[in-house]
């Protein structure tokens, strides 16, 4: 029974840490995003309007970044971080 409780115990621990981004040393940055027109066909790059990729959702209206047409450089942030970094991008659906 004792091996029973130590094995749900370690499956339990490894279930929270499973859904928190944080422990498993990912970094999550957050921004809105604007986009072309559904019509649009061709090309398109992104260029960072205003401000920086937030750590909190609720800061996300900081940082802007904008879909233009054509070709262009890859949009690229550098945290200073040697962990993983993910940037939500919320945009409008129309």
């Amino acid at each position: 029974m004792r091996s029973l409780y130590r094995r749900v115990a370690v499956l339990e621990r490894r279930g929270r840490f499973a859904n928190d981004p944080m422990a498993n040393g990912i970094s999550l940055r957050f921004a809105e995003k604007r986009l072309l027109p559904r019509d649009y066909v061709g090309e398109r790059h992104e260029v960072l309007v205003r401000g920086w990729p937030a750590e909190m959702a609720d800061r996300s209206e900081d940082c802007l970044i904008e879909e233009r047409p054509g070709p262009g450089p890859a949009l690229h942030f550098d945290f200073g971080s040697n962990k993983p970094t993910m940037i939500v991008q919320f945009c409008e659906l129309g």
